[in-house]
């Protein structure tokens, strides 16, 4: 089954606001470019499987389902 990936305001507010603290507090626009691309790549690979994610550790989010996906985080275990 393919899954379809929606962004909600809030997570399209967040990805912005990532982009530009990389960009212009830190002043490295190539990196914030290619970590936006990296969390929108992995984003879009929940169409396939997007339950092979561990479940949130806390309340509500885990009984809601939530589930957490590091990207380039090298302490993913």
């Amino acid at each position: 089954m393919i899954w379809t990936v929606q962004y909600t305001d809030s997570a399209e507010q967040d990805l912005q606001g990532i982009y530009d603290y990389i960009s212009d507090v830190l002043l490295v626009p190539e990196t914030a470019e290619k970590q936006t691309e990296r969390i929108l790549d992995a984003a879009e690979s929940l169409e396939h499987m997007p339950y092979r994610h561990r479940l949130c550790d806390y309340e509500p989010w885990r009984s809601r389902g939530w589930r957490v996906m590091p990207v380039d985080n090298a302490n993913q275990g």
